[in-house]
């Protein structure tokens, strides 16, 4: 986990936040507390649907490799550094 998915998710908090608070046309800086709040929420659930996305892709890795099928893995078109499923897969050499 990085700190691009905590800010990323936090930010997104925030951003429902004043939104909210612009539908009700009153002042985005209305309770500030809940600022902090929706960030903090925003950042943990971000960081919930990370680990929940990287595990359900080992969890289907694992079932296709015990069906015989060749493993699936993210393309990484979208992240340079590669696809982060990629080192947790473990591919039978059984053939």
């Amino acid at each position: 986990m990085g700190l691009t998915t905590l800010f990323f998710g936090g930010f997104m908090g925030t951003g429902i936040h004043m939104f909210a608070n612009a539908v009700q046309k009153v002042p985005l800086s209305r309770k500030p507390w809940c600022h902090v709040g929706f960030f903090i929420g925003g950042a943990m659930a971000n960081n919930y649907m990370y680990h929940w996305e990287k595990d359900m892709a080992v969890s289907i890795n694992n079932r296709r490799i015990a069906n015989g099928f060749p493993p699936l893995v993210g393309s990484g078109g979208w992240n340079p550094l590669g696809s982060i499923y990629k080192e947790d897969v473990t591919m039978n050499e059984t053939k």
